[in-house]
């Protein structure tokens, strides 16, 4: 009964257990499944790490906490001053507009608050993913991003990285779970990153060649 509930409210595998436990129940989903059970779910992982190359591939947890990377990814994170940091958002915290590589840095993090909130909408009681939040908008706003505005008719809004004097425009795809119950792996996001020009492509790939 407290399963059907749950699906019908559409609430977050977090809150169902929760839910479940305030009414007397074991909890829904796992927490912890065996090594056996969860090895073809990260091979998969490793799978589109692995074929992205050699372009940035990235995986995040619900915080956005950086959990794996493929090897473009660790020298792209490194050349644009994030390689230090183990949560995305922190590190987007940290640096003022003057100081970040991103060129579009006030219409960049609008994007991420904005991505934030619908997924704290779908999560619902996320204490930390919501401090994330709050931090990261407060640093926006202490930057002059109060009067910034995305124009969502663009067919897309890259994000472009100044790197070494030159600038990579780049936006991403992200790909999750859609019938695994594993509390861990279910909110696992991979953030495939593509160029939004050949020239982008370019440089992309000496980045990668030069440290390797």
């Amino acid at each position: 009964m407290v399963g059907l509930l749950a699906r019908t409210l559409e609430m977050s595998k977090p809150q169902a257990n929760l839910a479940a436990l305030a009414a007397g129940h074991a909890p829904i989903y796992k927490e912890h499944s065996s090594d056996a059970d969860l090895a073809p779910l990260k091979r998969s992982i490793d799978i589109m790490l692995e074929n992205h190359m050699p372009l940035p591939g990235i995986v995040l947890d619900r915080h956005w906490n950086v959990i794996r990377v493929n090897e473009a990814a660790r020298c792209f994170l490194k050349q644009i001053g994030f390689s230090g940091f183990a949560n995305l958002i922190e590190a987007l915290t940290t640096q003022s507009p003057a100081e970040s590589s991103i060129e579009n840095w006030h219409e960049s993090v609008a994007l991420v608050l904005y991505r934030l909130q619908a997924e704290l909408t779908q999560l619902g009681e996320e204490p930390i993913l919501h401090e994330l939040q709050t931090n990261l908008e407060h640093h926006f706003l202490s930057n002059g991003g109060k009067d910034t505005q995305i124009d969502f008719r663009q067919s897309v809004l890259p994000t472009r990285f100044h790197v070494a004097d030159r600038v990579i425009s780049v936006f991403s795809t992200i790909a999750r779970f859609g019938t695994v119950f594993d509390l861990n792996l279910s909110d696992l996001q991979v953030e495939l990153m593509f160029p939004c020009d050949l020239e982008s492509e370019t440089h992309l790939e000496e980045i990668c060649q030069a440290t390797l």
